[in-house]
């Protein structure tokens, strides 16, 4: 048979140079085959925008919630609306150690690691069922695989209480049966931030243990070392990528640096949620990609389109916009769920945050220009007063003041001509001088704008001393050059501009700038400083500026202005606003 085989092998290739050509109805056939072929590649490939970081911006993409069939009709069907009551949530230990259990399964052997996975999954079953019938988890037994030693040197056992029983919330999400689990009333009702009283927050897991947070920042654009380090700190103070918050001002606040909807759903969050849907477009061209923001938000009824921000109502089915679809997001915690999945499992959206923290909050590299105006305060004296002579202030009459909350300059006397609390006396126009009381140099554009508000121009002051009272009080205001610089080049540390980027998450970046002003108004003495200078004095500014971060005092992890040592104490609840 072999041979056989052999010599028909031998005779079909000495024959193949002996066949006829491919007649003209077979050339016909592949050749309309193939024609056919590529006019239904090109018709599949037209209409998609050239693949460009600006063209996804231009391309017009309808809201796919906004539009009158949606679509994705029944996300929630068979989910009812999560009510309060009494579940099992995992402890803050359990959470830490499955974290590094997650870890830890990579290094392990492939069959203890398999086994592992199996086990896990039975055991958390068994202390949730624990802990919902008598409050704790207890000690409910473990694998024998961590006897094992080369799986006890990588991953300890979990904590024996690794569930607790709490009243609140369990959304229990349909189409990957992750489970998330809000407490109710976990904030006092009288807090000064409080807006919804049945608003939740979880803090989510903090980035700094993160494996993959080197990497992140590095795929998001963000290599500068101080910028990356600067955001982990402060996001010590607002939560991890999964971290959800909706009783306060911010209204629904989610993510590492709490980027929020606000009250009509055109905060930060929207930002970040425009740029995660305009990254996901693009990728989505290569075969094989999974667009994420479709894939965590738009299926499950969360979009935004054209600045506004939509959401379908898993109750009614109803598409809300703006200020309704926000309060849909707090009353119904499926919702809030939807951001927090999201953070955990998305890297897009992972991405999305820290690219928009970075473009927002971190401010080294942001110019200012800070206006400057000198204010003099003169009194008009008699003849028999030598002007050289300055004597010291009427006890009426106070120094100038900075308020650090509205920015502004004052005086405690009279703007323009004031007598003075003594009976004046009488007019003398011809025989009259005036002597410098106290000068003070104002920074910022309010502060200089109420300087120069009723004030003298230097050329007017000898006409208006010539024409005044001895003893009344005159101010004459300058404007100086304005200081033009960037914020690293006041605040140069690492722990400054730690300092600068807590306050403008906190309290945003246009309020900071304000505030900002008014820390250097408050340091500035009887002459305008430079740049340098006030570099040297930056240990003062960020005294004055320090929001939440101590940085002088607390921070051991950052270098503070002049070396020394400075850390913060983390939290597990985001702050509010």
């Amino acid at each position: 048979m072999n041979v056989v085989g052999w010599k028909n092998l031998l005779s079909w290739r000495e024959g193949k140079t002996h066949r006829p050509a491919w007649s003209a109805r077979a050339r016909q056939i592949v050749i309309g085959g193939t024609l056919v072929l590529l006019a239904f590649c090109w018709m599949g490939r037209a209409g998609a925008p050239v693949i460009g970081a600006n063209t996804i911006r231009e391309v017009e993409q309808a809201p796919a919630l906004a539009a009158e069939t949606p679509p994705i009709q029944d996300a929630w069907t068979g989910t009812p609306a999560p009510a309060p009551g009494e579940y099992a949530r995992p402890t803050r230990a359990y959470r830490a150690w499955k974290l590094r259990f997650t870890t830890a399964l990579a290094k392990l052997k492939p069959g203890d690691a398999s086994a592992l996975r199996v086990w896990l999954p039975a055991f958390e079953a068994a202390a949730i069922k624990r802990a919902e019938q008598v409050g704790d988890s207890g000690k409910v037994p473990v694998s024998p695989l961590f006897t094992r030693r080369t799986v006890r040197r990588l991953i300890e056992p979990p904590p024996s209480s690794a569930f607790e029983r709490f009243f609140g919330y369990k959304v229990v999400l349909p189409w990957n049966k992750a489970v998330y689990t809000y407490e109710a009333n976990a904030v006092p009702l009288d807090s000064p931030y409080m807006v919804h009283a049945s608003g939740v927050r979880d803090g989510g897991t903090s980035i700094r243990g993160l494996e993959e947070i080197h990497m992140l920042f590095a795929c998001a654009g963000v290599t500068d070392e101080v910028a990356k380090n600067v955001l982990i700190k402060v996001s010590a103070r607002e939560g991890g990528f999964d971290a959800v918050n909706t009783w306060d001002t911010g209204y629904v606040s989610v993510g590492f640096i709490q980027f929020t909807f606000g009250e009509n759903g055109a905060g930060s969050l929207r930002h970040v949620l425009q740029r995660m849907k305009e990254d996901e477009a693009l990728l989505s061209r290569r075969p094989g990609h999974v667009n994420e923001f479709t894939q965590y938000f738009t299926d499950h009824g969360i979009d935004v389109h054209d600045g506004r921000l939509y959401v379908r109502n898993p109750l009614t089915s109803e598409t809300k916009c703006d200020a309704e679809a926000v309060q849909v997001i707090i009353d119904d915690k499926r919702m809030t769920a939807l951001f927090q999945d999201a953070g955990q499992k998305s890297r897009a959206f992972k991405l999305a945050q820290i690219r928009e923290a970075y473009g927002a909050y971190y401010l080294a590299d942001a110019p200012f220009r800070l206006p400057v105006a000198e204010v003099s305060v003169y009194e008009v004296t008699a003849p028999d007063v030598p002007a050289a002579v300055v004597p010291a202030p009427a006890p009426s009459q106070g120094p100038l003041v900075a308020d650090e909350s509205t920015s502004a300059v004052t005086d405690a006397t009279p703007a323009v001509v004031e007598p003075a609390p003594a009976t004046p006396a009488p007019v003398q126009p011809s025989t009259t001088g005036y002597r410098l009381l106290r000068r003070r140099v104002v920074y910022g554009e309010q502060a200089v704008a109420e300087a120069l508000a009723g004030t003298l121009r230097p050329a007017a002051l000898e006409e208006k001393a010539k024409a005044a009272a001895p003893g009344t009080i005159l101010r004459v205001a300058r404007r100086l050059p304005s200081l033009n610089a960037t914020y690293g080049e006041v605040l140069s540390s690492e722990g400054g501009q730690v300092t600068l980027t807590d306050r403008a998450v906190q309290h945003g970046v246009r309020g900071t700038m304000e505030y900002f002003a008014t820390c250097l108004n408050v340091l500035a003495p009887d002459h305008p400083l430079t740049m340098a200078e006030f570099r040297l004095r930056q240990r003062e500014v960020i005294a004055r500026l320090k929001n939440r971060i101590d940085v002088l005092a607390d921070d051991a992890s950052l270098t503070p202005p002049d070396g020394g040592a400075v850390t913060t104490r983390e939290r597990s609840e985001p702050d509010g606003r």
